[in-house]
């Protein structure tokens, strides 16, 4: 059995173990008030860290540590955000090859297969599997970062409880998907516009609305209803 870096309760590998009890409320609006220069801080740190591209998974993470406490409101130190840039560098780099690897073959598929259904119409099926399939490491990453900051747990055991949690939670994923998806469009949509919101809060704020969503499952189902 494992435990949390942060919770006493112990946590079964691998194998998401539903519970009951109250999940945390929380009211977004109100964090985003008292954190909002703290986002642009955040927002900024993540993006000098992906700026070798490679470190992009592990800044991914290391940013989910902070806006997970922002969720709890907590405190933290920026300390954290480096810790566990280095601690969980190699866990993180090689979910980051798996995820972003999948999802981006996904998308090529997607992409290959409508260009190709134009000439014969069956083909709309592979297109429309390789979307799903894109969307489905698309959610676990909002899944697998947050849990590599904070559980200690094998990578193995991450990627299998993010998958189970992408079909335990559909309806709140789906908001999920619909949210970080609109953040990304408004940001595509209004280019060059929106350069100064992609600098100053995109990232961040993605990464705070997905730690309000995601962390009340893997509170309840990874690491039996911890508060």
């Amino acid at each position: 059995m494992k435990r949390s870096k942060e919770w006493s309760n112990t946590v079964e590998s691998g194998f998401p173990q539903p519970v009951t009890g109250e999940m945390k409320g929380f009211s977004l609006g109100r964090i985003l008030g008292r954190n909002l220069f703290r986002l642009v801080k955040l927002n900024l740190l993540f993006l000098v860290f992906c700026l070798p591209v490679v470190t992009a998974p592990a800044a991914t993470a290391a940013m989910s540590r902070v806006t997970k406490s922002m969720w709890k409101e907590s405190h933290f130190f920026w300390s954290d955000y480096w810790e566990t840039f280095l601690g969980e560098f190699g866990k993180a780099s090689l979910a980051g090859i798996l995820l972003y690897g999948g999802g981006g073959a996904a998308a090529v598929g997607f992409l290959f297969y409508r260009e190709m259904a134009k000439r014969t119409a069956l083909l709309l099926a592979p297109a429309w599997i390789c979307a799903a399939v894109f969307l489905l490491f698309l959610v676990m990453g909002a899944y697998v970062f947050p849990m590599i900051a904070a559980l200690d747990l094998p990578l193995k055991a991450v990627l299998k409880n993010a998958f189970l949690l992408v079909f335990l939670r559909f309806p709140q994923n789906l908001l999920l998907a619909l949210i970080l998806g609109g953040i990304t469009g408004v940001c595509f949509l209004f280019f060059p516009v929106s350069i100064p919101f992609v600098v100053l809060l995109a990232s961040s704020l993605q990464s705070l609305t997905g730690a309000a969503i995601v962390w009340p499952g893997i509170e309840q189902y990874v690491c039996g209803g911890a508060q």
